[in-house]
């Protein structure tokens, strides 16, 4: 099942300006969040190296019911159309990628994220569901009422949602793993400069 508030967000997005183009920066250091599900035996960070991109959409892929692909795709803060993209991809998909987050342009970035897993003891995440936020041009980071999700088949234990800290936004989605299977999630954030 699939959720989505994205003709909302874009909606908000354009009542708050965000379309408009501006100078905006990310402040060098990183902050982490707690993780969103369980902490695996390894910790990968997806997101290309940019100082002025931030998350706004996932893509995940599975195969055989493991799930073991994240894509990053991260938006310029300053609300163009420039985006990147980076994926940690442990496998070859055997199942339709899902999809969440907001398109390039919208204004919308993620501040938050969490996972749904299993009940199994190889703690595998079977959904995500992550939370929205505006730039404005003088670097705020306002949280805004959106969010976007999905869950696939056996996902049974949604866990708490992490979130960056005040005046940060997500540069980076960290996935906890063990081999090849996603257990948990995190974000790197950084603070936004005018």
């Amino acid at each position: 099942m699939k959720h989505h508030q994205i003709t909302a967000a874009i909606v908000l997005a354009a009542a708050l300006g965000t379309s408009a183009a501006y100078a905006a920066t990310l402040v060098p250091g990183l902050t982490y969040t707690g993780i969103s599900g369980f902490s695996g035996t390894t910790t990968t960070a997806i997101g290309a190296a940019s100082d002025e991109h931030a998350v706004s959409f996932l893509s995940a892929g599975e195969r055989f019911n493991h799930p073991c692909e994240l894509g990053v795709y991260k938006a310029n803060i300053d609300g163009s159309n420039d985006s990147i993209y980076d994926e940690w991809d442990s496998c070859t998909t055997t199942s339709p990628n899902e999809t969440i987050g907001w398109t390039t342009g919208s204004g919308i970035y993620v501040r938050g994220i969490a996972a749904c897993t299993n009940n199994s003891a190889n703690h595998r995440v079977k959904g995500i569901q992550i939370f929205g936020a505006s730039i404005a041009a003088n670097g705020t980071v306002t949280p805004l009422g959106v969010d976007d999700w999905f869950s696939r088949a056996n996902c049974a234990t949604w866990h708490a949602p992490v979130f960056c800290p005040a005046g940060q936004i997500a540069t980076k989605v960290r996935v906890h793993r063990t081999g090849d299977e996603i257990n948990g999630l995190s974000l790197a954030c950084r603070d936004v400069a005018p």
